[in-house]
């Protein structure tokens, strides 16, 4: 899980490195996902989203974990209002 935190991240340097517009805060330590899992699942986020899925579900599968929860979060408001609702 930590990876795929890590992989994100380095997307959105690279976005800010090479100065395109492109919004993609959506999975910062802080950014709308994790404040969303805060909110709905009263988890610390202070370790990050990543970290709180692992100590939070430690009998699913992470990844599993992750797109459940991510499709959970693009169906709410939450993620309506950060622009990646479903579609």
């Amino acid at each position: 899980m930590q990876e795929l935190a890590t992989m994100l991240f380095g997307y959105s340097v690279a976005l800010q490195v090479h100065a395109l517009d492109e919004e993609f805060d959506t999975f910062r330590s802080c950014g709308p996902f994790a404040r969303w899992l805060n909110r709905k699942y009263r988890w610390s986020t202070v370790r990050g989203w990543a970290s709180a899925i692992e100590q939070n579900l430690p009998d699913e599968p992470p990844l599993e974990a992750f797109f459940r929860l991510f499709d959970e979060f693009r169906e709410s408001r939450d993620g309506q209002e950060a622009g990646i609702g479903a579609s």
